[in-house]
């Protein structure tokens, strides 16, 4: 896409007024068809002319059959309902989501990202499939990218594509793209400053001071797009608190470059590349290793909130540094494993930013940088022990790629792609 182009894009932009709003919630677990709680809905075969201008020619058809979706938005656009006939089988799926309104001339446009899992119906054979669903729509027009597993899984990996391109489609996906870059030419990185306040140790006896854990990352295309670390103290007392630490950095330029690596036609560019939704999750393998009573960061709800980046050199070790983040959502879910009376012994989180996500600051870097994000929950072991025990437990990390596309002909299109999760286990030994 031109500069020319661009600057006419931000011009139609800037006499056009765009409506942020975020939604995310649970999905429900009725067919939104059965009420008048429908907003638009469209049903159509695989768009494979347009895919292929995107990532050439592809093999769409499946042994001859054309995949079929039927899409519905609800009323409120927090939720959409698929339909999908792929490879033969009937597929279904309630996704929650969150939208965008784009107010134009004559009427409202929004775009959409709606994530779940597709599952057989009727009992059909195969697994349930994970999707996410881009949907750019109006009250008359709909056009849905739906891109199937993850993005370093290639064997499931799939992005389909339902629904004509008409212009006003297209007029909503340019709006939305210059959003982005306006939203993140106004952004400036926050004011960070050294700090290493978390606690010392209770006592020399132990080593209760935290420390680096281990890494790990994901590769796609042969590219990285995501790096966990994990950091902990080794050693805790019994009904003493301890404070588990998960890290998650992206890598934006790896993203790109692996998209563009999936076959990237010469008529699109992949301009832009970044995460918009982050999760974590940290599990405890037995109900005596819990987290205190509300003692986890972030919490729901929150929008803006300081916390601590760790890292690990060789040179200093374990060290941390206060940033402020800031997110359109956040979602903290806690559960039970086990039949003790303690409880929440497993938290998740997911947190969603939109307009761009998180490209200033950056979240790019690994277990090594002062960049990133990180949450924390506070646990203790309160279990009935007379020598040393030794508990473990697992984190896990996963991000979502918003990217970019934009065409030659003045075409633009905003996808996302997930990873797969990656997981750590490592273990504490508690003192009686």
């Amino acid at each position: 896409m031109t500069k020319k182009f661009l600057s006419m894009l931000l011009a139609a932009a800037m006499c056009l007024s765009l409506a942020v709003v975020a939604i995310a919630t649970d999905a429900p677990d009725t067919d939104i068809r059965k009420s008048d709680g429908i907003f638009i809905s469209a049903a159509c075969s695989e768009n494979i002319d347009f895919k292929n201008q995107i990532w050439g020619q592809t093999a769409a058809a499946y042994n001859g059959t054309v995949n079929q979706a039927e899409v519905f938005v609800s009323t409120d656009k927090s939720f959409a309902h698929v339909n999908l006939t792929y490879h033969g089988t009937l597929y279904s799926a309630v996704l929650p989501g969150q939208y965008t309104g784009i107010a134009l001339s004559e009427t409202m446009g929004y775009v959409g990202v709606y994530e779940g899992f597709l599952v057989p119906v009727d009992g059909e054979g195969g697994p349930s499939i994970p999707v996410i669903a881009d949907i750019t729509f109006t009250s008359e027009e709909m056009f849905t990218i739906l891109t199937l597993g993850h993005f370093d899984d290639p064997e499931n990996f799939n992005t389909l594509y339902f629904g004509p391109r008409s212009e006003k489609i297209e007029e909503i996906s340019c709006i939305y793209a210059e959003a982005v870059i306006a939203k993140q030419a106004e952004e400036s990185k926050d004011e960070v400053n050294s700090d290493n306040d978390l606690a010392e140790p209770i006592s020399a006896r132990i080593n209760a001071k935290p420390e680096f854990w281990g890494s790990t990352s994901k590769y796609a295309n042969n590219y990285s797009v995501g790096h966990l670390s994990l950091f902990h103290a080794p050693e805790l007392y019994n009904n003493q608190d301890i404070n588990i630490i998960v890290k998650l950095n992206s890598d934006c330029i790896g993203a790109k470059n692996a998209i563009a690596a999936q076959g990237v036609t010469p008529g699109y560019t992949v301009a832009y590349a970044y995460p918009d939704t982050l999760y974590f999750s940290i599990n405890s393998r037995s109900n005596d290793f819990h987290m205190q009573a509300d003692h986890w960061t972030p919490k729901e709800g929150s929008t803006s909130f300081a916390f601590e980046i760790p890292f690990y050199t060789k040179a200093l070790g374990f060290q941390t540094i206060s940033a402020t983040l800031k997110t359109s959502t956040t979602k903290v879910t806690t559960s039970k494993i086990g039949t003790g009376n303690n409880s929440r012994n497993c938290i998740a989180w997911e947190l969603w930013k939109n307009l761009g996500g998180w490209q200033n600051p950056s979240l790019d870097g690994d277990y090594t940088t002062s960049t990133g994000f990180s949450v924390e929950g506070i646990y203790k072991y309160a279990g009935n022990i007379s020598q040393t025990h030794v508990e473990t437990f697992s984190v896990t990390g996963a991000l979502r790629y918003e990217y970019i596309l934009l065409g030659n002909s003045s075409s633009t299109l905003t996808q996302h792609f997930k990873t797969q999760n990656m997981t750590l286990t490592s273990s504490v030994k508690v003192f009686p």
